[in-house]
């Protein structure tokens, strides 16, 4: 008696050899290595509190047995916590990895790096920065202590000072007063967004061209109404001014940049 062959299921999901050509190019299959996913193990226990910052971390010898894995692994693990800046080690008797607060420099580092390989249009950097500022300019006016007052006077003065100094140290001073408001605004992430941008903003109006005499002076005054808006913890005025401030620091860079092009494809021709 003759038996029906048994039906393949290979064969009913994905065809056989001969019922369907292979087309395109199947994706690799990739695994983490052992040390990623101990170190975001790690992370996570960090970030989520259960290491608190001034911790040490398990020994690697224990880190080693508890998780079934080679020390070199652990090794492994711990460099990458060290690079996110998460941990620092500690050598010595009492040495070992060390749980630490993160640097906004790392952030500022890995948003620069963004915005260079990106190339990030100039357009993107001045409407984030329409974004962030006035609104940093009225949680500053609502949350200032004394010594941000302090900080945001001592700025103002160096912006002043330099009125009449090179581009580069009125550059830097301006730069220094829209940190020292983002700063005054005590929200975390402001502050650190602002601390990524500044590498960019400050590349963006190194020319100088663009800061003329008129324009610091122009700088200076409006920085000053700002500052005052602030102290005097008059929040919509605070978030108007920088707004309107920040919008025109973004024509006249664009209409600087306009121009420039104009005139190099007119000596061009």
């Amino acid at each position: 008696m003759s038996t029906k062959p048994e039906a393949d299921p290979y064969a009913t999901a994905f065809g056989t050899e001969t019922d369907v050509p292979m087309t395109g190019v199947l994706p690799l299959i990739k695994t983490q290595k052992a040390s990623d996913v101990l170190a975001a193990e790690l992370r996570t226990r960090i970030v989520n509190g259960i290491y608190s910052i001034g911790d040490l971390l398990p020994a690697e010898r224990a880190l080693s047995e508890t998780c079934q894995v080679s020390r070199t692994t652990v090794r492994e693990a711990l460099r990458i916590l060290e690079v996110q800046e998460l941990i620092h080690i500690r050598t010595g008797r009492s040495g070992g990895a060390v749980v630490r607060h993160p640097s906004t420099q790392l952030v500022a580092d890995s948003l620069d790096m963004l915005i260079r390989s990106r190339k990030i249009a100039l357009a993107e950097l001045l409407d984030a920065r329409k974004a962030i500022e006035p609104s940093s300019a009225r949680l500053a006016a609502l949350h200032r202590t004394d010594e941000d007052v302090a900080a945001l006077n001592d700025a103002q003065q160096h912006l002043m000072n330099t009125i009449d100094g090179t581009h580069l140290e009125f550059n830097r001073a301006n730069l220094d007063w829209h940190s020292a408001v983002t700063r005054a605004s005590h929200n975390r992430i402001l502050i650190s967004m602002m601390h990524a941008l500044s590498p960019a903003i400050y590349r963006s109006t190194e020319m100088e061209s663009v800061l003329t005499q008129d324009v610091r002076r122009s700088v200076a005054k409006i920085h000053n109404k700002i500052t005052d808006s602030i102290v005097g913890q008059r929040a919509d005025e605070a978030e108007r001014r920088m707004t309107a401030h920040v919008a025109a620091a973004a024509a006249e860079l664009e209409e600087f940049l306009v121009e420039e092009t104009q005139s190099e494809d007119g000596s061009t021709e």
